[in-house]
């Protein structure tokens, strides 16, 4: 899945639960659920990366970070819970981040444990019919948090 739409789910989730008891395992669970999800994204592994794709990450990225202040200016009163929410929703994705710097990361025990569970739950398509899934969870999250109430 794309950063925006784990960024999104996680937002969502943290506005909604609003104690960080509840938001912090459940957004970080809410990413591999939505990795479960037929999906397509610009980096599936190492191999991946290249120029293009670096520009298709950068991008989502950017546009994930821009999002996320358009929520929290929006929803400033749940501003903690919504940034909990964001950053334990897409935690597991820094793998990738250190893996393209520092390889051996991914080889220790027991990150490698969780890296193997992280691509085993991925379910990648080539197929652009991969994004409705990503946009549908990007549009529904930005309705609710971007309307007037949302309680």
């Amino acid at each position: 899945m794309v950063a925006t739409a784990h960024l999104v789910a996680g937002a969502f989730l943290g506005r909604k639960l609003k104690k960080s008891k509840y938001i912090v395992p459940v957004s970080f669970a809410s990413h591999f659920v939505l990795d479960s999800i037929p999906h397509w994204q610009p980096v599936v592994n190492l191999q991946d990366w290249n120029s293009t794709t670096f520009v298709g990450v950068f991008g989502d990225v950017f546009l994930a970070l821009f999002l996320l202040f358009l929520i929290l200016k929006k929803n400033s009163k749940f501003f903690y819970p919504i940034l909990l929410g964001f950053f334990f929703a897409v935690l597991p994705d820094f793998g990738l981040g250190f893996s393209l710097y520092l390889p051996f990361i991914l080889e220790i025990p027991p990150i490698s444990y969780f890296w193997d569970f992280h691509i085993y739950v991925h379910r990648h398509t080539s197929s652009l019919l991969g994004i409705i899934p990503q946009l549908f969870i990007i549009f529904f999250g930005l309705f609710f948090l971007l309307k007037k109430k949302i309680d």
